[in-house]
């Protein structure tokens, strides 16, 4: 004898939203990854921009001897021209070779954010006479979870429901 069930419309709703959501992460996930790697891009150019590291600290200012070893007309541009004027002062903003190293890219699984200069570390983490100046939103081995650091992971996690969300 057949019966028929009602009151499930909710519950129907439920499941369809989760097969489409389903598709959708099996179609890939590369256009929320292209946002997250551009929306990191960003903040750590912020950091250049203000000199404080992603968490929100300053960085420490420039020592006299590295000030006075600046030259003027050396800094260059986002664009990879080379500005004239006055000497830099701001912390790792001499050539502009460190900062116009900056990538973030999209992966198959994640987002990979770095440089590939061999004395990035140095700047990020310090050492010796060297103060830490990080410009990369890590803090621990782990994302920042403080200052602009912690807006830019509740941004990621936005970027994400949001493509969740709407496809």
């Amino acid at each position: 004898m057949p019966f028929t069930v009602e009151g499930l419309d909710d519950t129907v709703s439920m499941i369809e939203g989760v097969a489409s959501r389903y598709r959708q992460i099996q179609r890939g996930t590369a256009p929320v990854l292209r946002v997250v790697a551009q929306d990191i891009k960003t903040a750590i150019d912020d950091s250049f921009r203000k000199s404080r590291s992603p968490m929100g600290d300053e960085w420490q200012t420039l020592a006299p001897a590295t000030f006075a070893a600046r030259r003027p007309g050396r800094v260059r541009s986002l664009s990879g021209r080379i500005a004239s004027g006055p000497v830099q002062i701001k912390p790792l903003i001499d050539t502009g070779d460190l900062l116009n190293s900056i990538n973030s890219k999209p992966r198959p699984k994640g987002v990979r954010f770095g440089s590939n200069k061999v004395y990035a570390a140095t700047h990020q983490f310090g050492r010796g006479a060297i103060p830490a100046r990080p410009f990369l939103p890590i803090e621990g081995g782990a994302f920042g979870n403080r200052g602009p650091a912690a807006q830019l992971s509740r941004d990621i996690r936005d970027d994400v429901a949001k493509w969740l969300a709407d496809g």
